[in-house]
């Protein structure tokens, strides 16, 4: 939550994102994250995609 008690808008996760969460992680984890990344990936709209994907 933020300071004025509102949740952030919500942002789908990019590729650069996805690939630091995947740092470290046991390989369960890593799956579960990529899986997520594409089932978000699946339902944004075509701009959204490329920038998820550029990192934007």
């Amino acid at each position: 939550m933020e300071e004025d008690g509102r949740s952030p808008a919500y942002q789908p996760l990019t590729l650069a994102q996805l690939s630091a969460l995947l740092v470290g992680t046991d390989e369960s984890r890593r799956w579960r994250l990529v899986a997520e990344f594409l089932e978000e990936f699946r339902w944004e709209r075509p701009r959204t995609r490329g920038e998820m994907l550029a990192g934007g």
